[in-house]
């Protein structure tokens, strides 16, 4: 190739330079690899742990609450329905930037995408999603509500949507 092809004259590294410039990159890529493994071993996870509990609410003639929701039945007393059955329950490990739904009743579905993870608290973007048909027949995503907030670690977040026949409220923790 003709060095004066550009316009401009390439100038050859001596051999004994090109060895430095290899050495000093590799130097560089160790060192990068060093620091990721250091940042793993503090514990900067790269993942969170989700729990979402799906909950049923209705007005009855008789009062219940699932006995699997016993730990946060305090909670629930602050809706205006006297009956709640849990229809889904999951926990899962959530990548960092990565979206997670679970299905729960009448098309809806909770949405959640952890986005930083700190020691005490979770900066999280929540969602209610609905799936419904197009004019066309073709599945459709409509939000109903969509949020970024900080979850506290260990605690629950209640959030909840009209149906015909009650709410469907969701309890979001993060581990």
């Amino acid at each position: 190739m003709n060095p004066h092809a550009q316009g401009h004259m390439m100038r050859q590294i001596p051999p004994r330079a090109g060895r430095a410039v290899i050495a000093a990159g590799l130097l560089l890529t160790l060192a990068g690899a060093v620091v990721a493994a250091d940042a793993a071993d503090k514990g900067e996870a790269k993942t969170v742990t989700v729990t979402l509990l799906g909950i049923h609410a209705t007005q009855q003639k008789e009062p219940h609450i699932d006995p699997a929701l016993k730990p946060i039945a305090e909670h629930l007393k602050r809706y205006r329905f006297n009956s709640f059955r849990l229809i889904v329950q999951k926990t899962q490990s959530v990548g960092l930037g990565r979206q997670w739904e679970l299905p729960m009743l009448g098309g809806h579905c909770r949405r959640v995408r952890p986005h930083e993870a700190h020691q005490d608290r979770v900066k999280m973007e929540v969602a209610w999603v609905q799936y419904v048909k197009d004019k066309d027949g073709k599945r459709k995503a409509r939000i109903h509500e969509r949020m970024v907030m900080f979850i506290g670690r260990g605690k629950y977040l209640l959030t909840a949507v009209r149906l015909k026949d009650g709410a469907l409220i969701n309890a979001l923790a993060v581990k």
